[in-house]
């Protein structure tokens, strides 16, 4: 039996959709995948084989051929899983083709059935809302961070498990067989999730809702936060849809009242947004301006600087004040947008770097690596191209102490960043162009500068770092004690 399963690649700062197609037929039993795969995808056939055993589903002697198209798109990563595993579900016939209908599937498969958090997940449901998914089935550790982008359904699960029964039209938050929730609607979860018990043939959860089976189709007693919007009863349809009142509510985005399902997902996006800001600022006090004391002149050439999001270079004796001075400037930037925190936020989870907790970035990056990084990882590189640091800086400060230091090539790499606010980066995997805007802060001791003047040290001749020293200057004096 052939399927069709929707998930999506990253490729640069977007995503594009990708077709895991699964055929299972008759012949020498094996697991074949093609499409362009790196090491990691190819070994996605192993875990997923043990993880559908683990979980209860035996995989008959067949001959399974998976292929991810469009094939001239390389994949990498471990965000495969899942939908293999799916698709392989729904060409044996554990799960219908309609269930499975305008939804991406994304997310690492463990051994024993678990979903683990993946990258990425922000512009693959951005790019899964433009191409007409209602709904995306997510690892839980990624589900806050999905779940930014308005209009969209993000469903966060744990296992394998769970996402069958969500697929069968079950509720995942009533069954709880998710090993890593610690609470479910309220209820304790132990290791293997919430505890169920057979009473006369009905199944029962701790939370006290009952499920039977009724010609075909599976009903339980809503806990009072599963009712629709008019206080009825939901109940389990066959073909997926929870039915309140006038089937209001539903499940994987396949709810018949739009209106409602629309405002209600645009509220939870809203109400996200504020709670991951709140938790942002809580978890990180921002360095205050305000406790710099004396050096009127640098702090006047900083809040030039940051009023015009210009270039700065503090020039100045060691103890001076000059990385002090730097790491205050983010806090006297204008906030982020909701458009360049998202944008900010993208870049973060492409790279890996979002938390469950902190789930988009509100606050400006500050990024100073050491004079001793290479310009791949300054730029950004590898067989598939990543954002290096100077796009992780985009929209904040990329500070340089001790500037005169970095190699040459490290300081050429700025000059596109600096006049086109964009880089690209060109490698065996393709062509990628990430953002680049960010407010470039360099330090150097007066001692360096004298060394040059005397010819000892020697300026490194190259555009960018020229082109930066004609901006700002601020020259320290000596402090006195």
């Amino acid at each position: 039996m052939f399927s069709t399963i929707t998930t999506a690649a990253i490729c640069g700062m977007n995503a594009v959709i990708v077709h895991v197609e699964v055929d299972v037929s008759h012949g020498l039993p094996g697991f074949l995948m093609v499409g362009y795969l790196g090491s990691e995808v190819r070994e996605a056939g192993e875990r997923v084989r043990v993880a559908l055993k683990n979980s209860g589903i035996s995989l008959p002697p067949m001959k399974i051929t998976v292929n991810l198209s469009p094939a001239d798109i390389r994949k990498c990563g471990t965000g495969y899983d899942l939908p293999v595993a799916v698709g392989i579900l729904q060409s044996l016939g554990h799960v219908e083709e309609k269930q499975t209908q305008k939804i991406m599937f994304a997310g690492e498969l463990s051994l024993d059935g678990e979903v683990n958090e993946i990258k990425g997940v922000l512009p693959m449901v951005k790019t899964a809302g433009e191409e007409g998914m209602t709904c995306c089935v997510v690892p839980w550790e990624n589900e806050k961070e999905g779940a930014l982008i308005p209009d969209m359904e993000v469903i966060g699960v744990t296992s394998l498990r769970e996402v069958m029964a969500l697929l069968r039209g079950e509720d995942p938050r009533i069954l709880g067989t998710g090993s890593k929730r610690t609470e479910v609607n309220g209820t304790k979860a132990d290791g293997t999730g919430a505890a169920e018990t057979e009473v006369n043939g009905t199944r029962a959860n701790e939370t006290g809702a009952a499920r039977t089976a009724a010609g075909g189709t599976r009903a339980y007693e809503a806990a009072p936060d599963e009712t629709g919007p008019g206080g009825g009863s939901a109940e389990i349809k066959p073909d997926g849809i929870k039915d309140g009142r006038a089937g209001e509510g539903r499940v994987c985005g396949r709810g018949t009242d739009r209106k409602y399902t629309d405002v209600r997902k645009k509220r939870r996006a809203g109400s996200l947004i504020r709670i991951a800001i709140q938790q942002e600022r809580e978890d990180e006090r921002e360095p205050d301006f305000a406790e710099i004391c004396g050096q009127a002149g640098a702090k006047r050439a900083a809040e030039i600087a940051a009023a015009g999001f210009h270039n700065l270079l503090l020039i100045g004796p060691p103890g001076a004040g000059k990385t002090m001075i730097a790491r205050r400037i983010p806090g006297i930037l204008p906030e982020l947008t909701r458009e360049e925190g998202l944008e900010v936020s993208s870049i973060y989870s492409i790279s890996g770097l979002l938390s469950r907790r902190n789930s988009l970035i509100s606050v400006r990056p500050f990024l100073s690596p050491h004079h001793t990084i290479t310009a791949q990882a300054f730029s950004g590189g590898g067989i598939i191209p990543k954002p290096g640091v100077i796009s992780l800086a985009h929209k904040g400060v990329l500070f340089l102490d001790e500037m005169p230091e970095f190699g040459f090539g490290v300081l050429d790499t700025l000059r596109q960043p600096l006049e086109e606010k964009k880089i690209q980066i060109a490698r065996l995997g393709g062509s990628y162009e990430y953002p680049a805007d960010f407010m470039l802060v360099g330090a150097m001791n007066i001692a360096t500068t004298k060394l040059i003047q005397c010819g000892i040290a020697e300026m490194p001749e190259n555009k960018a770092f020229h082109g930066f020293c004609g901006f700002i200057f601020s020259f320290f004096e000596p402090v006195s004690v």
